[in-house]
């Protein structure tokens, strides 16, 4: 009997088989996103007239190696799959039953991953200075991430090296796990392990910086108001909704938390998509009062108070306050163990928020100014007027978009989550209007799943960004006839999907569990002034 995807049915015990099919499809999933840059990006650049192409020639000239390595990578690991006979009682070597030699083979790519590495934060600096600086660099920019093709940002598929090799020791260590020491895959696994586990420190260390520095890159294409977000000695640490009140009442802004500085911002009412920041507060000298009832008729509510500056907010919940008092609480912590020369310096926004957020000088709170420091220019936030902003339209599925449409917030440990849990493969989404079911090739990446047609097809049919979103098998009401099926759910909204084998169901419900789960104050999770989790 055929499953799902037209496979034969095969012995659900043959974990090893799984695995390595697991392993081909990312790979395939992997060779696309090296195209995004190796060959879309590279043909855009050939084709423009001056733009500045020092720092993407010395991406190109990294990444090459590593796109031509994978691509030998996937035929031989395709040729395994094909050869791979799980019928044979008395599995041996030559049956093709095995993946460990391949990936032991990657050891002589290691020190081009490692090369690439070490250079990618210098990569990721280049790229934002040339943005910032040449109009023509940041129109090509810009015009190529609303190609189809890219359905992320570039930074992100600068990423995926790093986030690969941490997937291929992650998949090892699986296998390891499951094999006896007597399995004839279980010497060249392990052997393959060590060969990554030499490589990790540099790797989460790179990885860390790297998912940080590409998070602020985002937020700046996001923002109108205000430059030079992306500075590496800044870090993310939250984005989302909170009400907040001003004369005119209780309004939706969204706030974005930085090591630094507390932005807030509202989306402009244009078909541009940005979001245009109102106002800022220092981390340094900041205080917080909760409130413990409503406030001006709102539950939830708590005080921020910064140099001459009250702001009152509400979140739409008990659990999104205690969050937001958490990673304020341990920002404004943070910063006091800072010498003041490694803070950065903020500057003040002209009078674009309400005045009824300054404090009169009696104020008790006002005495808790911002500290002055002496940084340089780069490092220093200043104002931007729309006008010298470039209007195109930004990413709709980026998560700042998707935390103000669903009135909710992430953390930069959720966030580092969703880059380090990835997986694709094909499923079958049931239709809404039926009891049918349409075969789709299936990518989780960066908070979101992205349906394609086929592992050939480049660009994606649709998304569906799952911030908000909970990952639960079908209940009798739903009344699902069908093994290997989950659902998705978020208000009103409800995906059914049908993996091909219990394995693939599993790995899908591991996946999506641990990305949407609540980010409710794990105390084995904190800030620690170097950049998100891994």
């Amino acid at each position: 009997m055929d499953g799902p995807t037209g496979l034969k049915r095969r012995n659900p015990m043959d974990f090893g088989y799984f695995v390595a099919k697991e392993i081909l499809n990312a790979e395939r999933a992997y060779k696309n996103d090296l195209e995004v840059i190796c060959v879309h990006l590279k043909r855009a650049l050939d084709g423009a007239e001056d733009v500045p192409s020092g720092t993407l020639h010395g991406i190109f000239s990294l990444l090459q190696p590593i796109y031509e390595n994978q691509g030998t990578l996937l035929v031989e690991i395709e040729h395994r799959l094909s050869t791979w006979d799980t019928r044979s009682v008395n599995m041996h070597k030559a049956d093709g039953g095995h993946i460990g030699d391949l990936l032991l083979k990657q050891n002589d790519a290691l020190d081009q991953y490692l090369v690439f590495l070490d250079k990618l934060p210098e990569l990721l600096v280049g790229l934002e200075v040339t943005y910032r600086k040449n109009r023509q660099f940041e129109h090509l920019y810009r015009t190529f991430e609303l190609e189809k093709y890219c359905f992320l940002p570039v930074a992100a598929f600068l990423l995926r090296p790093a986030q690969r090799l941490l997937q291929y020791q992650s998949v090892l260590e699986r296998l390891l796990t499951h094999y006896p020491p007597h399995h004839f895959d279980y010497g060249d696994c392990e052997a393959a392990l060590q060969n990554f586990r030499r490589a990790s420190g540099v790797v989460h260390e790179a990885v860390r910086h790297a998912e940080h520095f590409t998070k602020l890159m985002e937020l700046q294409r996001d923002l109108l108001g205000i430059e030079n977000l992306a500075v590496p000695a800044r870090e993310f640490i939250r984005e989302g909704c909170l009400q907040k009140f001003s004369k005119k009442g209780y309004q939706q802004r969204m706030f974005i938390l930085l090591t630094d500085v507390l932005l807030y911002c509202n989306r402009v009412a244009t078909s541009s998509g940005h979001f245009k920041v109102h106002g800022q507060v220092g981390v340094r000298g900041m205080m917080i009062e909760d409130s413990t009832g409503p406030k001006h008729g709102m539950d939830f509510c708590f005080t921020i108070y910064g140099g001459n500056r009250a702001l009152i907010v509400a979140a739409s919940s008990a659990e999104e306050k205690s969050k937001w008092l958490h990673d304020l609480q341990t920002a404004m912590d943070q910063s006091k163990r800072l010498a003041y020369d490694k803070l950065l310096q903020y500057s003040t926004l002209k009078s674009i928020s309400s005045s009824d957020e300054v404090l009169h000088k009696h104020d008790a709170f006002n005495s808790s100014a911002q500290p002055t420091g002496t940084v340089g220019d780069g490092d220093t936030l200043r104002t931007k007027s729309p006008s010298e902003k470039s209007q195109m339209t930004t990413r709709s599925n980026t998560t700042l978009h998707v935390c103000w449409h669903r009135n909710t917030t992430i953390s930069c440990r959720e966030l580092s989550k969703s880059f380090q849990y990835q997986l694709c493969g094909f499923l079958l989404r049931k239709f809404k209007s039926s009891d049918g079911w349409q075969k789709l090739w299936v990518v989780f990446s960066n908070f979101c799943l992205f349906f394609f047609k086929n592992y050939q097809e480049s660009a994606p049919l649709a998304s569906l960004p799952l911030i908000g979103y909970r990952v639960a098998i079908p209940s009798f009401e739903d009344n699902i006839l069908k093994d290997h099926v989950f659902k998705l759910h978020f208000k009103s909204h409800t995906y059914f999907f049908r993996s091909e084998n219990e394995y693939t169901f599993n790995r899908w419900m591991d996946v999506l569990i641990a990305v949407t789960s609540s980010d409710q104050n794990d105390d084995s999770e904190h800030l620690t002034g170097n950049g998100m989790h891994v």
